[in-house]
């Protein structure tokens, strides 16, 4: 089952689907507590173990963002959209111009 599919299951109060959205975030989990204090370890995993469980919970699978929508969301992000958005106008307009002067020197 794919993450999204996952998810949905869960929403509707899945349990082995949940459970098996906290196996595949477990090791990532377990990697980045092991950086704390021995004695903040185990409620750190809980509280994120949590969190997982409250963002599924509210997680609106009918509104996917597409990736424009991900990328608006940040400086770096605009930036990129607006590189590719002016890289796209400049090879239509050459194109364009390509194929005017294709059609004066009657090709």
């Amino acid at each position: 089952m794919n993450l999204l599919q996952l998810v949905k299951s869960a929403k509707q109060n899945d349990p082995d689907a949940f459970q098996e959205l906290i196996d595949r975030f477990e090791p990532k989990i377990k990697q980045t507590v092991k950086s704390m204090e021995t004695r903040y370890q185990e409620d750190v995993e809980q509280e994120v173990k949590l969190k997982i469980f409250e963002a599924v919970s509210t997680y609106d699978t009918d509104r996917i963002p597409s990736l424009r929508d991900m990328l608006q969301k940040s400086k770096e992000g605009r930036e990129l959209l607006e590189k590719v958005e002016n890289s796209a106008e400049q090879s239509f307009s050459s194109k364009k111009k390509g194929d005017n002067t294709s059609n004066l020197c009657g090709d």
